[in-house]
């Protein structure tokens, strides 16, 4: 059998696996087009080593569109699979940039933003974030936006904090897969540092997982309620040897802003103040 022969045989195979549905018609340039979209379903290339032309096989617009939304569809489930396991609360998959209510930091917020538009830079470079404040005025929302952002184009994310990672830990047969787990995530993001027991089982938990991030040099986003120096100053020799390798690689950005909790326990004591006889 020849090449020629060879190419003629796939081109016919080709315009076999492309069948003619009920509705299709010719058209008066030879090809097949589709009888609810009026859109080409062939189109004239030519035969290889021949001066032959073959009617290859196109989609119309209609199967198109479809195989878009197939595609969008596909992507939208990948991208809520990567969100469940990001995250430990469902309510951080409302973290978004769009959910903003407007009484956020402007600048901080910003940052964020950037953050992700900049993000395979960052990548590359290792560089992540600390996000810094007072109790309640949105570093963890800060956050949650950068990881849901970063989530919605493709990137694998983790959201957590230590007390859920010493209780994974103590619930792991595998600790050591665990921190490969936790160090494989493209961006690993760990809420309220500080905030866990202060014992010394605890303490070596925190440094551990924090040194095998920063030497993976890979991105990392902290938020917490101590400032930078507070931690530059800790007791713990590891730990204050680990908090100075973390500001080598991230950003401390602060977080400004009102109490919202406090807020939110004003509007309630207000909304249901005659309803509760307060």
């Amino acid at each position: 059998m020849s090449v020629v022969t060879i190419f003629e045989k796939i081109a016919e195979n080709a315009v076999r696996n492309n069948p003619v549905q009920d509705g299709d018609y010719m058209g008066s340039d030879g090809l097949i087009y589709c009888g609810k979209c009026h859109t080409p379903k062939q189109s004239w290339a030519p035969l290889p080593l021949s001066d032959k032309k073959w009617t290859a096989p196109v989609q119309c617009a209609c199967r198109k569109a479809e195989s878009k939304r197939l595609d969008e569809l596909k992507e939208h489930e990948e991208a809520e699979n990567r969100r469940r396991k990001c995250f430990v609360d469902d309510e951080m998959a409302e973290w978004c940039f769009a959910n903003d209510d407007g009484r956020s930091d402007n600048h901080a917020m910003q940052v964020a933003r950037n953050y992700v538009k900049n993000f395979e830079k960052m990548k590359m470079d290792g560089i992540g974030l600390f996000i810094y404040g007072d109790v309640g005025v949105g570093k963890s929302f800060m956050a949650g936006c950068i990881a849901n952002a970063l989530i919605d184009i493709g990137v694998n994310t983790q959201m957590t904090d230590f007390t859920a990672i010493v209780d994974d830990l103590w619930e792991n047969d595998d600790r050591n897969a665990y921190r490969r787990k936790l160090n494989d995530v493209a961006l690993l993001v760990i809420d309220d540092l500080g905030r866990e027991n202060d014992s010394k089982h605890i303490r070596g938990i925190v440094a551990s997982v924090l040194d095998a991030r920063c030497r993976s040099k890979r991105p990392l986003i902290l938020t917490s309620n101590f400032s930078p120096k507070y931690l530059l100053e800790a007791e713990d020799t590891a730990l204050r040897r680990i908090y100075s390798r973390i500001f080598k690689l991230c950003i401390p950005v602060e977080f400004k802003g009102v109490d919202r909790r406090q807020i939110q326990m004003a509007q309630n004591a207000k909304k249901y103040h005659d309803i509760l006889g307060l």
